[in-house]
């Protein structure tokens, strides 16, 4: 400030106010930049107490500057504007993909500022299973490359090292996006499950379809329990075995009817009539 074009008085003191302009000599102080209010040209500075900044309201402010030379003269105010931004910006559309995995699935998200004080995206994390401190987390990437507006889409790959580590079962994701301005916005989540080995190979395995051709073959067998046993294989396309005793049957062997139905790799027999019996894996 100066004053060399009105009075050309020396420059006594300066003062500002925010958002409302005040009586003369009712505003903050503020000082000379070189240590002395000394000469008709002074540049001046103050700072905005901490108190005072907190209770302000997020979004723009207006500051009101006036000095006051040597004779008591106050001049007229001039302004400047800030925006403060104590708000992080929101996190959404978190997903994780696959979410069903034997392999590291990629994190991504939206990081939105535009509402929250209008500040570019400057970073995003995300942790696994439990919260660090900001800052701490796994760093996520801009989409398009670069953190350069106030609304990014971000993602990154867990690491190979990081999810061998991890347990098979449900896992949960928190993720949070930073502003320019430094602050760091609230969490925001998704889950995704860590499958074995044996659990994916199963999980993309394909039925095997059984031959619906028909085979009948028969065998005997001798034993001092039960002679003269005679066994029958049906057709593979049925699943019914039924055992006949030598006391209901025409003769003194007894016949048993196998008959599998083609129900992928089960291979069930049930027994059916007097007597139940299970024959597993019988080839002729």
């Amino acid at each position: 400030m100066f004053d060399n074009l009105t009075g050309k008085g020396v420059i006594k003191a300066a003062e500002y106010f925010i958002d409302l302009l005040g009586a003369p000599g009712t505003g903050v102080a503020m000082l000379a930049r070189d240590g002395s209010l000394n000469t008709t040209h002074e540049a001046v500075t103050g700072v905005v107490a901490p108190g005072v900044y907190f209770a302000l309201g997020n979004g723009t402010h207006t500051i009101y500057v006036r000095g006051q030379d040597a004779l008591g003269n106050w001049g007229s105010a001039a302004t400047t504007a800030f925006v403060k931004d104590a708000l992080g910006p929101v996190a959404s559309a978190v997903t994780a993909s696959p979410n069903s995995t034997s392999t590291p699935p990629t994190i991504s998200a939206q990081i939105d500022d535009r509402t929250m004080g209008g500040n570019k995206i400057k970073g995003a994390e995300f942790f696994i299973d439990s919260i660090g401190a900001a800052g701490t987390g796994i760093s996520m990437s801009a989409k398009d490359g670069t953190f350069n507006t106030a609304y990014e889409k971000v993602l990154a790959a867990i690491s190979t090292a990081i999810f061998s580590n991890l347990s098979q079962g449900l896992h949960t994701i928190y993720l949070h996006g930073q502003d320019a301005a430094g602050n760091w916005g609230a969490m925001a989540g998704t889950t995704f499950t860590k499958l074995g080995s044996n659990l994916a190979a199963l999980s993309q395995a394909q039925p095997v379809a059984a031959s619906a051709a028909a085979t009948t073959r028969t065998a005997t067998f001798a034993s001092a329990a039960s002679p003269n046993l005679s066994v029958s294989a049906a057709p593979a396309s049925q699943q019914v075995a039924r055992l006949v005793p030598a006391s209901l049957a025409s003769s003194p062997s007894s016949t048993l009817l196998g008959e599998r139905a083609a129900l992928g790799r089960s291979r069930q027999l049930r027994a059916a009539q007097l007597l139940d019996a299970v024959f597993a894996n019988w080839r002729s």
